[in-house]
């Protein structure tokens, strides 16, 4: 977390949450192991009532769905070695076509980052048999943090009639 902190700039931190809070709609790809961190984001980024696609493996239709991006849209990739080529063919098809990209990703200089307006770049390890994405969670839970303050009151509102529905349709147990 450390080493991702001192990769980041607040600049490109900056921009990267002013590009998710202009945004119509959010698109997050993230595959194979990362799509559990773009999961994460979209459930997040769905508290915040933001329009949120979170792009589901396997389906089979991301390419059609793909074709309606809109120029007001974002498109953020989240991908780390070994880099999923279909992660960074949908980033690639989304900046050829205008479309905002966004990338978390290990480096700039990873192949995700050539076709991102904005790389946040979080440190990943193979420490074991499968990466430890720890870094990559806590920058993600920092951007949802910081979009979340960008409309405060909106927010408030909007997790308050969360919890109350939340409460209504029983989602959590209760003691």
């Amino acid at each position: 977390i450390t080493e991702t902190m001192k990769q980041v700039s607040v600049d490109d931190f900056r921009r990267f949450v002013e590009a998710l809070n202009t945004a119509r709609r959010i698109v997050i790809i993230g595959l194979r192991s990362a799509h559990s961190l773009a999961v994460l984001m979209g459930v997040a980024l769905g508290f915040l009532q933001r329009d949120v696609w979170i792009v589901t493996p396997g389906i089979g239709d991301m390419w059609d769905r793909l074709l309606g991006l809109k120029k007001d849209d974002v498109v953020v990739g989240i991908c780390f070695p070994r880099y999923t080529r279909e992660t960074v063919e949908v980033l690639r098809f989304a900046h050829e076509r205008g479309i905002r990209t966004l990338a978390i990703t290990d480096s700039p200089i990873s192949p995700l980052a050539r076709y991102a307006e904005c790389v946040l770049p979080a440190r990943c390890r193979m420490d074991s048999f499968i990466e430890s994405f720890t870094a990559a969670l806590s920058l993600i839970n920092a951007v949802v943090t910081a979009l979340g303050l960008c409309r405060q009151r909106t927010t408030l509102d909007s997790l308050k009639e969360l919890e109350v529905f939340w409460k209504r349709q029983k989602i959590y147990h209760e003691d």
